[in-house]
């Protein structure tokens, strides 16, 4: 097993991960009951940069090329930088009326 710095082609594979790990989570966030929504929401904001869920922040465990975890770590001072995009999003698309 290896550990490396994510790709942009590697977005799939972390959006279902993250989706395994906080899946629940994520469809209460962004007021959704299916799953495959929810990990749509997430895949957007992984194969994207400059906000939390980014694969620029995510570090990935490869074994026999297959991508078996993934971590995201970003400094935690940032947090309101990275997630502002992702709230934008939701309040634009998800909950125009707010």
């Amino acid at each position: 097993m290896i550990i490396r710095k994510a790709l942009k082609d590697d977005s799939e594979s972390i959006s279902h991960l993250f989706m395994l790990a906080s899946g629940e989570v994520i469809c209460k966030f962004i007021g959704e009951q299916n799953p495959t929504k929810a990990q749509d929401f997430l895949y957007h904001f992984v194969n994207s940069e400059q906000n939390q869920y980014s694969y620029t922040n995510c570090y990935v465990a490869v074994e026999k090329d297959v991508i078996i975890g993934a971590i995201l770590v970003y400094d935690g001072e940032r947090l309101q930088e990275l997630r502002k995009p992702v709230l934008d999003h939701i309040h634009a698309n998800l909950y125009p009326e707010l």
